[in-house]
């Protein structure tokens, strides 16, 4: 058996500084392989670690067959090198087809096959060909021509790493601006090892040994050193796409013709878009359920607009700015629009506002929210020439109620009280509790004669229908009195005035009645 003989020669002193250094990266990453990409930064210093080592035991060994093994050892990282920098890419930027189960064996199924062909070389000689053992120089080499095998996998090489390129350029345009910085790193580290390759293939430079796992490790001690400088894999990269497409804002970007050119997944859903296709369709074609936006952008004005609509049986609310989109020189090159969901402070607000302006027992409008009601009503009748009616309603000896059944009996009497009004008194009416046992109501006149009585009759009716209560029976009675508008008054106040008197005067007659106001 030929014994396998190896001397010291000075290119050691490179692969054992960098086997250590390496070393020292592979631990502190194991340590760490939880972080974003860990995994595969790890595999690639593996990677680099044995194409170093194999490299210097290349050089040291002084027989053409111990060389020509330990070249054919390192085309395991040769090959497998720029594909697990190409997954620690693909990983670091999030992209999706790292989900994709096809990958794996389609990136490796060639490293594999070009891995078992390297050794039966001696016989097919598509690797290399003219093969001797160069004894010149310091150290001894391989001298070789390099055969089509060689280029193919050279290319498939590149390749690798044109698509590592392409993703990481992708990313740098997608990324905010820290992790741009990350991204450009990683790039180089990724282009470097290439350039260095193409050097000693293309014999630009005349160098004995392949400078290229040299220069990946330098690569990975720079990814390293980004590690610790801006924490690269500590914090997941943030694309813009991704930010928009999360945030609960919805954002819209439009070119000076009002075309759609990005549209987010919260402004879709806030404007029922998301079933269309509307990149380079016109905003205004597709938003003729909110004319308000319509209306808003053909103004071409930077505004902020509110609207409200029912999306999917729910109620909305949105507050929608339009603003230009500058260049840094002031030039106009579009819109930015965006919708933020005030739904929940408007319905905020509009319970306060009820609250407010609302009885709480009956639900009905207070004193204050029914003057203005009735005012709005008053001026809809003088532009209209009609007539209206107020009708003043107190419940009679209400007090006797409480005292007799307590509170909560008298508070439910108001109640029914107040549903039978609005059941009975024309659909158009206002009605509202303004005191303790006080009800009014305005609604429009009817020309014929008759009409108070009627409805006089019909609320007096409803009121003294009995309200069950546990053991006994509660009839209720009211006096009831009315005024017309404009013949008895042409403000609120008149009118309030006028049918209390009118009411009044049936409180004095025996109660239980209705009185229409007279001079």
């Amino acid at each position: 058996m030929t014994a396998i003989i190896y001397t010291f020669v000075p290119y050691l002193w490179v692969t054992i500084v960098l086997s250590a250094i390496i070393l020292f990266l592979i631990v502190y990453v194991f340590k760490n392989t939880n972080i974003l990409g860990g995994r595969y930064f790890l595999a690639t210093l593996i990677l680099a670690l044995f194409w170093i080592i194999a490299q210097g035991l290349e050089m040291s060994a002084l027989t053409l067959k111990t060389k020509l093994m330990w070249a054919n050892i390192q085309y395991i990282p040769i090959l497998c090198i720029t594909c697990s920098y190409l997954l620690m890419s693909l990983r670091f930027t999030g992209n999706k087809i790292l989900k994709k189960k096809w990958l794996y064996p389609v990136l490796f199924s060639f490293p594999i096959i070009m891995n078992i062909l390297i050794w039966i070389d001696d016989i097919s000689f598509l690797f290399r060909q003219n093969v001797t053992l160069n004894t010149t120089g310091s150290f001894f080499t391989i001298s070789k021509d390099f055969g089509p095998l060689f280029y193919i996998m050279a290319t498939f090489n590149y390749l690798i790493v044109l698509i590592n390129c392409v993703v990481l350029l992708q990313a740098i345009k997608d990324k905010i601006t820290i992790y741009q910085n990350q991204l450009k790193l990683l790039l180089l580290a990724v282009a470097f090892p290439v350039v260095a390759n193409l050097v000693y293939i293309t014999r630009i430079v005349p160098f004995r040994v392949d400078p290229t796992p040299i220069v990946f490790s330098l690569s990975s001690i720079a990814i390293f050193y980004n590690i610790f400088r801006y924490k690269l894999f500590n914090v997941i990269p943030i694309a813009r796409s991704m930010i928009l497409d999360n945030i609960k804002i919805g954002i819209i970007v439009l070119d000076l013709h009002g075309r759609f050119l990005d549209i987010n997944n919260a402004a879709r859903k806030m404007l029922d878009l998301k079933s269309q296709n509307i990149i380079g369709t016109l905003f205004v074609d597709k938003m003729n359920h909110i004319p308000e936006c319509i209306h808003a952008f053909k103004e071409q004005q930077e505004t902020v607009i509110e609207t409200d609509f029912d999306y999917m049986g729910s109620y909305a609310c949105h507050e929608i700015s339009f603003n230009v989109l500058r260049r840094p020189d002031e030039e106009p090159i579009g819109w930015v629009i965006q919708i933020y969901d005030i739904t929940s402070r408007k319905i905020s607000e509009k319970i306060v506002q009820h609250a407010a302006s609302h009885d709480p027992l009956t639900g009905l409008p207070n004193r204050a929210y029914y003057k203005t009601l009735c005012n709005a009503m008053i001026e809809k009748a003088k532009k209209a020439e009609s007539s209206l009616v107020l009708a003043y309603v107190d419940i009679d000896n209400y007090k006797n109620i409480n005292d007799t059944y307590g509170h909560d009996v008298g508070d439910n009497v108001l109640d029914v009280i107040a549903k039978r009004l609005v059941k009975v008194l024309p659909e158009k009416s206002i009605i509202c509790r303004i005191g303790g046992d006080e009800f009014v109501a305005m609604f429009p006149n009817d020309s014929n004669a008759d009409f108070l009585h009627r409805t006089g009759e019909v609320i007096l009716e409803s009121i003294n229908k009995k309200i069950p209560k546990a053991g006994t029976e509660i009839y209720i009675t009211a006096s009831i009195g009315f005024c017309i508008f404009p013949d008895n008054g042409e403000d609120i106040e008149d009118l309030l005035r006028h049918a209390d008197t009118a009411m009044y005067k049936v409180k004095v007659n025996n109660k239980n009645g209705y009185c229409i106001y007279s001079e």
